[in-house]
């Protein structure tokens, strides 16, 4: 339901700053490969492939079970991302990862995500492997981009995971909802609260967390289910005056909007009575990942937002508090 796409113009200067502060993306799951959203390149398709992987502060273990051409294969890797280099015993089970033989492994954070560089060997061939460890904003997407360079050329390739268990967009249009009462009035009648009205910022009330606040802000919603516009007006803080509309659907539909100059594309759906807006923008040759959680109180007067900002030098996050106005 929503927009907060301007926060991230306000998320990208911060992450800009020198010195700011790392939030570790957390890869821990089960995770399926999705085979139509990967790109193989020159690499034989897995007829199906399942990554668990778990994680602590020290070490991330990733046991691979995959199936394809060559028959099924299964590995472990173990990442300690502290940037040390690891050298892997020739005779050790570790070694062995599908038909490379593994011979140094190092990993460490990086902004956006995890940094895994391997040395292998592929038919007495020596194989340098550079991968990245990426997740969407709203954790359900594992993304492993590599660039492979050996005597044989350069090789580079993605595979796209979806977190199995994980909540799902609907893709179904919800019902329309009945249109807001008066002010105060409970929000709640229909499948979803109805979120319109005029909603001001209550800064007091709100944790920006490392975002300087605004001086005021102003959300004026028309939820008028499954099309909701969002007027926003905000004044003061990094960012100065600004106004701009915001149009998006909650039946899982692409929206495309354009914040600040830049194209940004959103999905909105219900998560119980919770609205949930993912959206992902290029800001300064960076890509940006915001997810905003809307959720009304029982009351109908108060509308508070979770903003979770994914970016190149790690991720934030900030709960603002609005009160309806009459």
């Amino acid at each position: 339901m929503i927009r907060n796409t301007l926060m991230a113009a306000l998320a990208v200067a911060l992450f800009a700053l020198p010195g700011q502060a790392q939030q570790k993306a957390n890869f821990a799951g089960t995770w399926k490969l999705n085979p139509a959203k990967s790109d193989f390149g020159p690499i034989p398709v897995p007829d199906s492939r399942t990554d668990v992987i778990s994680q602590t502060d020290a070490a991330i273990t990733e046991a691979v079970d995959s199936t394809g051409e060559q028959g099924e294969e299964k590995y472990t890797l173990t990442l300690t991302p502290d940037g040390q280099e690891k050298t892997i015993a020739a005779d050790s089970p570790a070694s062995h990862i599908g038909m490379l033989t593994l011979q140094k492994i190092s990993s460490a954070w990086q902004a956006g995500g995890l940094a895994v560089t391997e040395n292998a060997q592929y038919d007495q061939n020596d194989v340098l492997i550079k991968s990245n460890y990426t997740l969407s904003a709203d954790g359900n997407t594992l993304t492993i981009a590599s660039h492979a360079t050996s005597s044989m050329g350069d090789v580079d390739f993605a595979y796209v995971f979806e977190k199995q268990g994980a909540a799902m967009a609907s893709t179904a249009s919800a019902p329309a909802a009945p249109a807001a009462g008066p002010a105060g009035a409970a929000a709640t009648a229909g499948p979803h609260p109805n979120l319109s009205g005029t909603w001001k910022l209550n800064n007091a009330k709100s944790d920006f967390g490392q975002m300087p606040p605004p001086d005021s802000r102003i959300e004026t919603i028309e939820d008028n289910e499954p099309a909701v516009k969002i007027d926003t007006a905000l004044t003061g803080g990094q960012m100065g005056e600004m106004k701009f509309t915001t149009n998006v659907t909650t039946d899982g539909k692409e929206s495309t909007s354009t914040i600040m100059g830049n194209e940004a594309k959103s999905t909105a759906h219900w998560e119980g009575n919770s609205l949930v807006v993912t959206t992902a923008m290029q800001f300064q040759d960076n890509s940006i990942q915001i997810k905003n959680t809307y959720a009304l109180s029982p009351d109908g007067k108060t509308l508070n937002l979770t903003t979770e900002f994914g970016g190149p030098n790690g991720a934030m996050q900030q709960k603002m508090v609005f009160d309806k106005q009459p």
